[in-house]
Formats: structure tokens, C-alpha cells, sequence
């Protein structure tokens, strides 16, 4: 275990705790004995946990504050994160109008003690997967599937209170254990939830690694967004092009997640809208956007909108109803194997096949689009899923 505490004119305010479960004796990077916020360089690459606690001057204890906590998970042994836990603690009674982002505000969680921090709640989680089995050594960090979750549910769990005798005094801190941190996430009654898959990276923003630019991936996950529709404890940095989002404005105790034949991409099951931003493919050009709709609210999308950029009309519009939806409930193992071995090869196949027969009668504007986005399918980092995207792109500008 590891723990870092921060002083503000010689008074203690909070520290962050580390524990290192994979047991590699590596939690944290320090510079001059201090974390530079560069988390990249310490440890979120299997199972490993890191969590902020609040001191209580008046009791002399800590309390649950910030990202208590960030957790990694590596369920399948092959020493890569696979699943990553974000638990955003806050007072149940803070401002969404003031603080929309109060566990993420070093004001609030290094500033003094007040009463309000004595009644903490888990208001958000961000709760992100790899789902197309591609993180490793390699390929770390390879999230791609994630929910924004948000409540105000007391932070009351099991086991929650860890004592370390070798610890200065107070020896016990306030953290969701490691072993709890995926059932909470799972059955965390949320008020709303947001749905997020990274189609693609943002060539205009780079979020990633800065030693490794051409592998944008986030150690925390994926996120959500601070625009359109605003979900309190969000954090950041946020892409918003080449990010499908989607939206749930009812209230949900379990996670759950289907597949849709039409546009063969895995939805958020009793999501109303979504959309993807489509542009930031090559610089800062904007495209368009792709919406979909649940019109007759039965929990599957059955309208999608292709809109053009410029005149923010649909180019193209397809309503199906009825379709045959596959659901998956939360059986991540079953989705991740039907994903990989059936829907997105069959995908990739089906667009190949439409764009090679839609070229024979396309002639010189073929070429065109073929030439612009031939360094990008030509890249060797690209996982299948985002060829998919570029995939389907060609496909709709051909037609």
C-alpha cells in the first residue's frame, strides 16, 4: 500500500491511497515526492486500486471524497486491464447548477472541512470495458464500451473501512474494497445513465499517452460528455467526434445491452436517443452526424438519421420496426464472443462487399473518397472495430 497526503498551510486536507493488488511494486509516479497528475506512468495497467479520502479535522478520521475510487480489473489474467471502476464521491447535497463537476475540483476536495462533507454519496460511475479483447502489453488500455452512471446513493458499503496498523494515525480509511467495486457498479441504481462507444479517435485532440500519440487511449476509460445532455461528476478530458453516445432518462438498477441488426453496433438497451458526431478524422473537418431514435419507446432504437454537416438535413433516413434485436442483458463474456467472432467480421464483410459493387458504378467519385480515406485504413494501429467505422463512412459517402 501506498499513501500521499497534501497540506494546505500546514493543515492536512486529504490523500490518496494506492494498493497494489497485482503485486508487481508498482503503484505510483512520483516527481520531487509528488504526483504530477500523469497517471499513465504509474500503474492502471492490471489489478491495481487507487482512492482520495477527505480528513475530518473534527473527528480525526477520513471520509470518502473524489475518485474513491479508480479501480482496474484484469478478469482475464493476461496481466492488461481489462474493465476499469470510476466511483465519483461528493456531498449528497452539492449544487449540480454550481459544482456540475465537484468531485473533480481540487478546490472543493483539497479546500477547507465543512459539515455537508459528512453525508458523502457515490454520484456518479463511470463503469468502462474492453470489449473487443484486444488490451495487452501491446495494446494497453484498449476500452472502447462504457456507462455514465449518476444518482445520489449513500456511500454505505460492506467492507468499506480499511485499517492499516503501519499507517500514521488515522490508520483506517473509507473506500469501496476492490472485490465489491464491480457488483456495486453493476446494480447501482442510477438515475440516469449515459452509454458511450469510441468509434474512432479525434485526429484534432489527442488525449492519450504523449509518448505514444498514435495510440489514443485514456487510462480511465471511456467518457461521457458535457454537451447536449449534461450528466453531473462526468470529469475529463472528453472526445466528442467519432464517439457514439447514448442517452437514458429513466432510472435503472442494472446495466444492460443489445444488439441491433440494422446498424449492427451494441446499444444501451431503454437509451431514447443517441448520436455520433462524425468529423476530426484527419484534421478539424466536420462531416456530420448520425442520430438514432426509440420513436415508439419500446427500448431499441428504430430510426436512424444520417444529417448532412452543411444544411443539418438528413441525407439519408431508415425506419425499421420489428427488427430482430439480440439482447445480452449484462453477460459481458457472451457479447464480447458474439461481437468479435459474428457481428463485427460479418460487418466489415457486408460493407466491403456493397462498397466493391457501389465503385463499379461510381467511377472517378469513388476514387475520391477511396484516396482520402486510404491512409487511414492503411494504418497498422486500428483495431477491427474502428475499420468498421471508416467502413461504414466510405459506405455512406458512396452513397
Amino acid at each position: 500500500e501506498m499513501e500521499h497526503r497534501y497540506y494546505v498551510d500546514g493543515e492536512l486536507r486529504r490523500a490518496w491511497f494506492g494498493m497494489d493488488l497485482d503485486g508487481d511494486g508498482h503503484m505510483w509516479h512520483l516527481i520531487d515526492y509528488d504526483y504530477k497528475g500523469d497517471f499513465f506512468l504509474s500503474d492502471p495497467y492490471d489489478d491495481n486500486m487507487i482512492y482520495m479520502n477527505k480528513y475530518n479535522p473534527n473527528a480525526n478520521k477520513w471520509l470518502p471524497i473524489s475518485e474513491c475510487p479508480f479501480a482496474f480489473f484484469d478478469l482475464n489474467n493476461d496481466g492488461a486491464s481489462d474493465r476499469v471502476a470510476r466511483f465519483s464521491a461528493a456531498p449528497i447535497s452539492f449544487s449540480e447548477t454550481d459544482d456540475p463537476d465537484y468531485a473533480n475540483s481540487q478546490k472543493r476536495y483539497q479546500g477547507p472541512y465543512y459539515k455537508e462533507l459528512e453525508n458523502i454519496g457515490v454520484m456518479n460511475i463511470r463503469y468502462s470495458f474492453d470489449i473487443d479483447n484486444l488490451a495487452s502489453d501491446e495494446h494497453p488500455l484498449h476500452y472502447e464500451m462504457g456507462f455514465n452512471l449518476i444518482a445520489a446513493v449513500p456511500y454505505q458499503y460492506e467492507g468499506m473501512e480499511h485499517t492499516q496498523p503501519l499507517r500514521r494515525a488515522p490508520k483506517t480509511t473509507i473506500c469501496v474494497p476492490h472485490s465489491k467495486v464491480i457488483e456495486v457498479a453493476e446494480s447501482y441504481s442510477a438515475d440516469q445513465t449515459g452509454f458511450t462507444w469510441r468509434e474512432f479517435e479525434d485526429a484534432a485532440m489527442k488525449i492519450g499517452y504523449h509518448e505514444r500519440p498514435e495510440y489514443d487511449r485514456r487510462w480511465e476509460g471511456v467518457f461521457w460528455t458535457w454537451h447536449r445532455r449534461i450528466m453531473q461528476n462526468t470529469g475529463g478530458p472528453v472526445q466528442d467526434w467519432n464517439v457514439r453516445r447514448e442517452f437514458m432518462d429513466a432510472p435503472a438498477n442494472k446495466r444492460e445491452v443489445y444488439y441491433s441488426p440494422v446498424d449492427r453496433r451494441i446499444h444501451l438497451k431503454g437509451a431514447t436517443e443517441g448520436w455520433i458526431q462524425v468529423g476530426h478524422l484527419f484534421g478539424e473537418e466536420k462531416l456530420g452526424e448520425i442520430r438514432m431514435f426509440d420513436t415508439n419507446a419500446d427500448g431499441y432504437f428504430d430510426r436512424w438519421e444520417y444529417i448532412d454537416q452543411e444544411t443539418g438535413a438528413p441525407i439519408r433516413v431508415a425506419s425499421v420496426r420489428d427488427a430482430e434485436n439480440i439482447d445480452f442483458g449484462n453477460d459481458w463474456d457472451k457479447l464480447a464472443k458474439f461481437y468479435n467472432e459474428e457481428a463485427l467480421p460479418e460487418s466489415i464483410r457486408l460493407n466491403e462487399e456493397l462498397i466493391s459493387e457501389l465503385e463499379k458504378h461510381l467511377g472517378n467519385e469513388a476514387a475520391e473518397v477511396e484516396t482520402e480515406f486510404a491512409p487511414l485504413l492503411a494504418r497498422e494501429e486500428m483495431s477491427p472495430d474502428e475499420r468498421r467505422y471508416l467502413l461504414d463512412l466510405v459506405r455512406e459517402y458512396f452513397y
